[in-house]
C-alpha cells in the first residue's frame, strides 16, 4: 500500500501532508505544521494549506492530527489563520502541541500572564514566542486538543496502520523552553549568507578532514516536535526543526545504531536543510534514499550545501534530494549534477508518492 506526502509551498516555512488509505479503505491525514501566514492565505488570496484543507472537505474527509511542531512563525503562522475559519476547524480530529501552559503544568511552574497575545499582534515586535501562545488560547476551547506533554518516549496508535513515535523534544529542551518562553527577544539580525560557491568535493575534504560545524542551540527549534511514522509497513522522519543530537540519543533508545539502521523511505530534513541540525551520527544510523527540504530559499541562506554533501557523502546509494520550490539549480553545478551521484527534483507542487 501506497502513501502520498506533500509538502506545501509554505514560504520559508513547513506544512506538510500525510495521507494513506488504512485497511478499511478510509483516506486517513496528518497535517504538521502550517507554514507562514501566507501559507493559509488571506481574504485576497487563497494560501496552499487552505487549498489542501478545502480539498479535505469537499471529499468528506478528516484531518485525523494536526501536530504543530513547535512555536516559530514560519511553523505555526498558518495555523493561526486556519483557527480564524471554524468550517475547517470542525474537520480536525486531534491536535498535538506543546503549548505555554502545558509545558509550565509539566514543569510545576506558574504560567506568566504575559504570554497571551492578540491573535496577529502587528508591529515588528511580534516574536515567535508570543505566536504560540497566541495559538495556545484559540486551542483551551477544542475538545480535540491533546492537553498533554508530547515528548520522546510516547508512541500513538490512535489512527489505524499508523504508528507514531515521538523523538523529540526531549525533557531537557523542553525545560529550556519553559525557561525561555518568557525571555525570548525580537532579533534585528536580517542578512545572511550562502554556501553554494564551494564543490561537493570541497565539502566531502572538509568533512574527512573532522571540520567542525557549530549545531543549533535555538532554543525554540530545540523544543520542536520530530516524529518517526511507520505507515502500512513504510517508515517516514519528520524533523521539524529538531536538534540532531535530541534525535540520535531517541533512536539510540530505539535500539537503532550505525551496525542496526534505520531504514527509511524518506526523511523530512530538519530546520529547511540547515547545516546546523544535521550530523554524521544520525546520517550513518538510518539508511535512506529520499530526502526533501521545505523552504522558498529566502530567509538566512538556507538551504545549506553542505547539508546535501553530508546526505551523499554518508548514503551508501544514490540518493534523491526533493525541493517544494524550484531552488536547486543555484546550489548545484551542471557538472555534480552530471556525475550522476545524486538526483535533484522540484517537485512543482506534486505530492510524493512512497511505496
Amino acid at each position: 500500500m501506497s502513501l502520498h506526502v506533500e509538502v506545501l509551498k509554505a514560504y520559508n516555512g513547513d506544512s506538510i501532508l500525510i495521507s494513506f488509505e488504512d485497511l478499511g479503505g478510509i483516506t486517513r491525514n496528518i497535517i504538521i505544521d502550517g507554514g507562514v501566514p501566507e501559507t493559509y492565505g488571506t481574504q485576497v488570496f487563497q494560501g496552499t494549506l487552505r487549498e489542501t484543507l478545502e480539498k479535505i472537505k469537499s471529499k468528506g474527509q478528516s484531518i485525523d492530527l494536526l501536530i504543530i511542531t513547535h512555536i516559530d512563525d514560519d511553523h505555526i503562522g498558518g495555523i493561526l489563520s486556519l483557527y480564524e475559519n471554524e468550517q475547517y476547524v470542525s474537520i480536525i480530529k486531534s491536535i498535538w502541541f506543546n503549548s505555554g501552559d502545558i509545558i509550565s503544568n509539566y514543569f510545576n511552574t506558574t504560567l506568566e500572564p504575559e504570554r497571551s497575545v492578540k491573535l496577529f499582534p502587528t508591529g515588528a515586535g511580534k516574536t515567535s514566542v508570543r505566536q504560540g501562545t497566541t495559538l495556545e488560547e484559540k486551542l483551551k476551547s477544542n475538545s480535540n486538543w491533546k492537553q498533554t506533554i508530547t515528548m520522546t518516549g510516547d508512541c500513538d496508535t490512535s489512527i489505524p496502520c499508523c504508528t507514531i513515535k515521538v523523538i523529540s523534544p526531549d525533557e531537557n529542551s523542553l525545560r529550556k523552553l519553559n525557561e525561555k518562553w518568557e525571555k525570548e527577544k525580537p532579533s534585528l539580525k536580517t542578512s545572511f549568507s550562502r554556501d553554494y560557491d564551494k564543490t561537493l568535493d570541497q565539502f566531502w575534504q572538509l568533512e574527512q578532514e573532522g571540520e567542525k560545524i557549530k549545531l543549533d542551540a535555538s532554543v525554540p527549534n530545540g523544543s520542536s516536535i520530530a516524529l518517526l511514522l511507520e505507515i502500512n509497513g513504510l517508515s517516514l522522519l519528520m524533523l521539524g526543526d529538531a536538534h540532531s543530537t535530541v534525535v540520535v540519543e531517541a533512536l539510540k533508545e530505539l535500539g537503532y545504531s550505525p551496525s542496526n539502521k534505520l531504514k527509511l523511505e524518506l526523511i523530512k530534513l530538519s530546520h529547511h536543510g540547515s547545516k546546523k541540525n544535521i550530523c554524521k551520527d544520525l546520517l550513518q544510523m538510518v539508511s535512506c534514499s529520499k530526502y526533501v527540504c521545505s523552504t522558498d530559499g529566502t530567509k538566512h541562506g538556507l538551504p545549506n550545501k553542505s547539508t546535501f554533501a553530508k546526505i551523499i557523502y554518508y548514503q551508501e546509494s544514490p540518493v534523491t534530494l526533493y525541493f517544494n520550490y524550484d531552488i536547486f539549480k543555484p546550489i548545484f553545478s551542471e557538472e555534480e549534477i552530471a556525475k550522476n551521484i545524486f538526483t535533484a527534483v522540484y517537485l512543482e507542487g506534486r505530492p510524493l508518492e512512497i511505496s
